[in-house]
């Protein structure tokens, strides 16, 4: 094997470009080549500095239109380094290329689908009225809340909501009436999560406020917390909650297209 046809062998190697055929020939020539071997063990520096940044030096060896090889030119700016430090690194390179390279090297990847396609419009304000005579020491939290939600400060109307809601909480154990108004809050604290960018929280709200026992408040609550899941980029999750809106007829519709368009793009 002439010393360019070695030189371009290790390159191509290096950058996965080798068909599965000249690959098998390669490898075997490897085993036997104490040529190859050597050049190997004399510049593992460079396969590690491929491994880490390949699109990088691919970029920069493009633009060279002359000179040495590939491979020559990268050994050059690390130099050569002791037998006894390169063997290690060497042995440690070919394991990484027999686990890595037969499925091709690191990509940069692409942005995920599924964030982008959540519907995070803000719920409109809807007002479940309180029984005259009832107790309602949570009610200007809520107030408070709602005023800083219909102004799109989100994150003031967690604040405001996440302090109605222990009071909600202790009224609702005493009277179950007062479940609908827990259960409301809980949503709009979920949706000014969501919208203020905190998802985790959001889901958890959510989720609490779909166990309402009041159909309309239930679907939208299971449909924001889809959303939701899109954001996490969780297809999945977001399928299991988009499945319980499919014969909603709030949201049955909209639920069925896009779990629609989430297959398709997965």
């Amino acid at each position: 094997m002439t010393e360019r046809r070695e030189c371009d062998l290790l390159a191509a190697y290096e950058l996965n470009i080798l068909d599965q055929d000249q690959r098998q020939v390669f490898e075997s020539h490897l085993l036997h080549c104490p040529d190859c071997l050597e050049e190997i063990y004399a510049h593992a520096p460079t396969v590690t500095a491929l491994l880490r940044e390949p699109g990088f030096y691919a970029e920069t060896a493009g633009r060279r239109q002359t000179g040495p090889s590939f491979w020559r030119r990268l050994a050059g700016v690390f130099g050569r380094q002791p037998a006894r430090v390169l063997v290690p690194l060497a042995m440690a390179a070919l394991l990484i290329w027999g686990i890595f390279l037969p499925h091709g090297l690191p990509s940069r990847g692409t942005p995920s689908p599924f964030p982008g396609m959540a519907l995070t419009d803000a719920p409109a304000y809807s007002v479940i009225a309180v029984r005259a005579g009832s107790s309602a020491d949570w009610q200007p939290h809520w107030e408070e809340g709602m005023k800083h939600y219909v102004a799109q400060d989100y994150a003031a109307a967690v604040t405001s909501l996440r302090q109605a809601i222990p009071l909600l909480e202790q009224a609702a154990a005493a009277n179950r009436l007062q479940r609908r108004h827990l259960d409301n809050a809980r949503f709009y604290l979920g949706a000014s999560l969501m919208l203020a960018g905190d998802t985790d929280a959001a889901a958890a709200a959510l989720e609490a406020a779909a166990g309402s026992h009041l159909p309309p408040l239930r679907q939208k609550s299971l449909w924001y917390l889809a959303q939701t899941h899109l954001l996490q980029d969780d297809p999945v999750g977001a399928l299991a909650v988009l499945a319980q809106l499919q014969d909603s007829p709030l949201y049955g519709d909209r639920a069925r297209d896009q779990a629609a368009a989430i297959r398709s793009a997965r």
